[in-house]
């Protein structure tokens, strides 16, 4: 169960991160 949770959170934080560079980069400069 820890490990499930563990891959959840990185799952998470990488959707995250993903979501925050689409943002970005819509937002400000566009490579």
């Amino acid at each position: 169960i820890r490990i499930v949770d563990e891959l959840a959170d990185f799952l998470l934080n990488r959707k995250f991160s993903l979501i925050i560079n689409r943002y970005t980069a819509g937002k400000g400069k566009n490579n």
